[in-house]
């Protein structure tokens, strides 16, 4: 059984190289995955179809703090930028 299991996971860059890799990996790992931008270039279709037909694509702004939390509550979390 994985660790990963059932867990809820935010990776911010998760549409980058070494980010959409670990989103596969948490994803293969039983995990429940939210893909977050930060930037204000951001849209989902940069994001690798085959990973947005199994996670969440998110987009929030670092600088705003009830954004973020609303993000982030009660998941572990991975920025990867």
């Amino acid at each position: 059984m994985s660790f990963w299991r059932n867990k809820k996971v935010v990776v911010t860059g998760g549409r980058g190289f070494i980010g959409s890799h670990l989103v596969d990996r948490l994803l293969n790992e039983g995990a429940t995955v939210r893909i977050v931008d930060l930037g204000s270039r951001s849209h989902p279709r940069k994001v690798a179809p085959e990973l947005l037909a199994r996670a969440e694509y998110r987009k929030a702004d670092l600088c705003d703090p009830q954004s973020w939390n609303k993000v982030c509550r009660g998941r572990c979390f991975f920025p990867m930028r």
